[in-house]
């Protein structure tokens, strides 16, 4: 009787055993596919922070482009004003000239020519 009961109880410990095992594999079988799917998120985001950085150093590249052109343009304008200073001060310091005799005809200021056509204006 006594070995009865000391089977009977060593029986249910080893049923007791036997489902934290299993319940412990499902554990782990669950987990397994959390670390599987985490996994495969890292992954995406470690690419597009490659792709993020390759679009950042384009972008940095174009600005560095855009900033030397701008360089270049401005130095350009600068040089165009420092020849005209120069071309100005050759000329005794004097502006552009005025006169209406130095103007383009039809300029403000300037000899207007027409042509003498009919019908032009009020009463033409």
């Amino acid at each position: 009787e006594r070995l009865e009961r000391l089977r009977i109880v060593t029986e249910a410990g080893l049923e007791a055993r036997k489902g934290l095992v299993e319940k412990a594999h499902k554990e782990l079988h669950v987990w397994a596919m959390a670390k599987e799917k985490l996994d495969g998120e890292k992954v995406k985001l470690q690419e597009g922070v490659r792709v993020q950085k390759e679009q950042l150093e384009l972008l940095e590249e174009e600005a560095k482009t855009r900033t030397e052109a701008r360089k270049t343009k401005e130095a350009e304008e600068e040089a165009a004003r420092e020849k005209a200073k120069e071309g100005t001060q050759q000329e005794g310091g004097k502006g552009p000239s005025l006169d209406p005799e130095d103007l383009p005809v039809g300029s403000a200021g300037g000899e207007v020519k027409t042509d003498g056509g009919a019908g032009g204006g009020i009463g033409g």
